[in-house]
């Protein structure tokens, strides 16, 4: 999503497949990409994602290890990041 000239990148999968909470920013004006100390409350991927302003909402979404043969468990939480 983008806020103001940033853009957010929230939650997604590591090399290995498994969810990660990081938040990480990319600043148009610098060009440039911040990974941020702050995470999401919760290891997720593919949640739907809306702006409100300035406050960003983090929605559903899979959680756990994408394996072969696999199902990832969902989630319905909603999470709000200003």
């Amino acid at each position: 999503v983008v806020v103001e000239d940033r853009m957010y990148s929230m939650g997604g999968f590591d090399a290995n497949f498994k969810p990660v909470p990081g938040i990480d920013i990319y600043d148009a004006k610098t060009r440039g990409w911040t990974s941020l100390k702050t995470t999401i409350p919760a290891a997720e991927t593919h949640a739907g994602h809306a702006v409100d302003g300035s406050s960003i909402y983090f929605a559903g979404g899979d959680t756990g290890a994408l394996g072969k043969g696999r199902q990832q468990s969902g989630t319905r939480k909603v999470w709000r990041y200003d």
